[in-house]
């Protein structure tokens, strides 16, 4: 409900770590799928990070849940250019993968919700005071 209420407040983009998540049972995934449903209603996106290969099977099994492969993030890369600035819902819901490295689908979520978002961030977003991409190569990634 607290992610939820968030969404109610603004946000855009819901990341979710599973890095400890294992077998999933149907009341988890129902869960799951509720929030999903109901976070993409509201117009925000749902990512699923630090998501182990035996559990991805079972998540990309529920309604509107797609792996971030590269298929899947170009057209959401697409769909989010098209509509920069104008609060169209995005209403994705991806799948990284843990591919081996750590953080390293969650370190992929991070830098795929900022993409998505754009320049359109919060008022107390870091990312806020840094210059835009084309005039510096240094990028920054927060991690609580």
């Amino acid at each position: 409900d607290g992610i939820l209420t968030t969404i109610d407040g603004g946000a855009r983009v819901a990341l979710l770590r599973l890095r400890r998540v294992r077998n999933a049972d149907a009341g988890c995934l129902k869960l799951l799928a509720e929030f999903v449903a109901e976070a993409r209603g509201k117009g925000a996106s749902v990512l699923f990070c630090g998501v182990r290969p035996d559990l991805a099977e079972q998540l990309a099994a529920l309604p509107g849940v797609r792996r971030a492969d590269d298929e899947s993030l170009v057209w959401a890369r697409g769909f989010a250019t098209q509509h920069q600035g104008d609060h169209a819902p995005l209403s994705h819901a991806l799948l990284f993968v843990e591919q081996g490295g750590t953080w390293s689908s969650t370190l992929a979520a991070v830098r795929f919700a900022y993409e998505l978002l754009g320049r359109d961030l919060c008022p107390h977003c870091p990312r806020r005071a840094e210059l835009p991409p084309e005039k510096s190569g240094e990028q920054w990634h927060y991690m609580i």
